[in-house]
């Protein structure tokens, strides 16, 4: 909210330099949109704990929501110059009942956090397949791999904790605010998953 509140006053009392300005909207632009996430992450994470998290029962299209979910990151991976490796089982059915919306929100939520914790140039990978595989009900396994800074065995339970980083100077370095994963991880719990 300051960047928006800073950029904006400084847009307006520059208002005759257009470059200035459209510096300034792209900053309020990307600030919007993260506390926009945020606000939005909050909410989820409140329903949750309030146990009024529904999960929508309806049919999908499994490869559109990969597609849906890499389009919403293609912008953070082209600017740091990512590359992504795809693999995708081809047993997995193309037709799934569920809540898309909050699959893509679990799978968008991993690989922005590996395009964050990765160097620029990096190697991304997102692998999905099935785990099992009986009466037509399906556990999928996805996996995101990285080349980043790397998790200590130690710091891993942390990470799936509400406000909870891997150590106090990754919010500083990496920015953040610790709920993607925690909030990742209790809407896999509430689809049966873990």
């Amino acid at each position: 909210m300051n960047a928006i509140v800073g950029m904006t006053a400084i847009a307006t009392a520059h208002i005759d330099d257009r470059k200035q300005v459209e510096n300034c909207l792209r900053k309020i632009t990307l600030s919007s949109k993260h506390l926009l996430g945020l606000i939005n992450d909050v909410l989820d994470m409140s329903k949750m704990e309030a146990n009024k998290l529904e999960l929508s029962s309806a049919k999908f299209n499994f490869h559109k929501v990969i597609d849906d979910s890499l389009k919403l990151v293609d912008i953070q991976l082209r600017a740091k110059q990512h590359r992504l490796q795809i693999e995708i089982d081809k047993d997995i059915p193309e037709i799934f009942i569920g809540d898309d919306f909050r699959l893509s929100q679990v799978i968008v939520n991993l690989l922005s956090n590996a395009i964050k914790f990765t160097e620029n140039r990096g190697k991304l990978g997102l692998r999905v397949f099935v785990r099992e595989s009986v009466n037509n009900i399906y556990t999928l396994q996805f996996e995101v791999s990285d080349t980043g800074i790397g998790i200590r065995p130690e710091q891993a339970a942390k990470l799936f904790r509400m406000f909870e980083q891997a150590d106090s100077s990754t919010s500083r370095n990496f920015g953040g605010t610790g709920l993607g994963l925690a909030l990742s991880k209790r809407i896999v719990e509430i689809m049966g998953g873990e």
